[in-house]
């Protein structure tokens, strides 16, 4: 301090008995000591009033010690914060409530325990429209095992272990406002470890978290009647499956469960169980069947092959109804392209193909290769029987159409005018137009068809 400028003296008669002498001095710099003093220094009762504060409490050996009400102004004289409680050997120590101001409202509120200036202790802190916190403090921060905080401006509380200010620890307790909550481990204010949280809904998950957010190994199971997952045991990334994990979907899915590999939440590789007992087992992408991958159906028909948005693209079809499998490319879930198709009856017993509705004997089978259309032989191709029946030309939606050549059943080789081989004209399935009839004994013979029957003449069978 500078050197004295002013000094006015008073006397008066203590608690103790004594006198005490009072003087108020002021300095250059505009201080202003108001109180008893003691070896030259203020000690006892007394006021001190600088540029930025006022002070009215207790003195040590020239130190602010005992009872204090402060203010601290600005350089517009608005209190920006005062204080109400203890001083120890010049620092704020012991209990106390200190108050900020902006603009003459309160921002922000200490009431509790200090030690050099800081909270320290018990105590609670409210900074407006921002947070409450309660509990011990440690250096300003609170650092305890049961500690409290609530964000105002999202209304969320907290309840458990906090180190220097953050949520950090086991047994944490963080509660949304919009409803739900998570127990469990946290570290450095996020949640991280093993822990629990619930929703609004009823669904919960237990597991791993880390960088606030569900990251790990877990179990989730729902609850929402909207939802048609039951329960999840898995890999998450950022609370989405992703990595090895098994869903169980509820009674009124379409699905059972799937086992594999997700992808950003959805099916990535794995095997699908349908409800109805159906199995897909292969890659996915965006969640639909795609790539290599395996269709099994409860009637026994399957699909090996390729994949392209949930729909067959080329490969192996069996049709158990038929008995039948083909080989080839698809369109929208149907036979399109290039492909072939083998029909067998069942075992021990004789049947008929579904394309010429030939009968085949036990244990034969008949074949299309050629070109398929929307589901159905369309285009050129050649069916064929293992009796030697064959029809080889261009086809309509399963029935022989345009131009085309059927060896027929001839019969007994002794019946040498028996029509063998029909080349020429079909629609429908029937012979129909121009074309030439090549009988068992070699000879030939250019007719013409009208729905099946030669012009004036007997309908010949195929």
């Amino acid at each position: 301090m500078s050197s004295k400028r002013d000094t006015t003296e008073s006397v008066r008669l203590g608690s103790d008995g004594k006198l005490h002498r009072r003087f108020k001095k002021v300095y250059p710099n505009g201080d202003i000591y108001d109180c008893e003093f003691s070896d030259g220094k203020p000690n006892g009762r007394g006021i001190y009033t600088s540029n930025e504060m006022t002070y009215i409490g207790g003195f040590h050996r020239g130190l602010f010690h005992g009872d204090a009400e402060v203010k601290w102004t600005n350089e517009e004289n608005q209190i920006i914060k005062t204080f109400e409680g203890t001083y120890a050997k010049g620092l704020i120590n012991g209990q106390g409530e200190m108050i900020w101001y902006q603009d003459e409202q309160v921002t922000k509120t200490y009431n509790g325990e200090f030690l050099n200036n800081q909270f320290h202790g018990n105590g609670e802190c409210v900074i407006k429209d921002q947070e409450v916190q309660k509990g011990m403090f440690v250096s300003g921060k609170l650092h305890c095992e049961d500690g409290y905080i609530r964000c105002d401006c999202t209304g969320d509380e907290y309840r458990g272990p906090l180190r220097f200010g953050k949520k950090h620890g086991v047994g944490g307790n963080y509660k949304y406002k919009s409803g739900g909550m998570y127990v469990g481990e946290f570290r450095f204010d996020e949640m991280h470890g093993l822990g629990t949280r619930y929703y609004v809904d009823g669904t919960y998950f237990r597991g791993g978290f880390a960088n606030n957010s569900i990251n790990g190994n877990g179990c989730m199971v729902f609850n929402n009647p909207l939802d048609d997952k039951e329960k999840y045991v898995g890999e998450l990334v950022n609370g989405i499956f992703h990595g090895n994990g098994t869903l169980i979907f509820r009674k009124n899915s379409k699905y059972q469960n799937f086992v594999g590999e997700f992808k950003a939440g959805l099916f990535h590789k794995g095997t699908l169980l349908f409800r109805d007992k159906s199995t897909y087992d292969g890659s996915f992408q965006k969640g639909l069947f795609e790539g290599i991958g395996t269709r099994t159906w409860a009637s026994g028909s399957y699909f090996e092959g390729l994949w392209k948005n949930g729909m067959m693209v080329e490969g192996k079809y069996h049709d158990s109804f038929n008995n039948s499998t083909y080989v080839g490319s698809f369109l929208r879930g149907k036979k399109h392209g290039r492909g072939k198709e083998l029909w067998k009856g069942k075992e021990g017993s004789s049947f008929f193909d579904p394309i010429m509705g030939w009968k085949h004997e036990i244990g034969t089978f008949c074949k299309y290769s050629g070109e398929y259309e929307n589901g159905f032989c369309h285009g050129k191709g050649i069916f064929s029987a293992p009796d030697s029946r064959y029809y080889e030309g261009q086809w309509c939606r399963n029935k022989p159409h345009g131009q085309g050549k059927m060896l027929m059943m001839v019969g007994s080789t002794s019946s040498l005018y028996r029509p063998k081989v029909y080349d020429g004209e079909w629609t429908h399935g029937v012979k129909d137009g121009r074309g030439t009839l090549t009988f068992s004994d070699g000879s030939a013979k250019d007719v013409t068809f009208k729905n099946g029957h030669k012009y004036g003449g007997l309908k010949v069978d195929s």
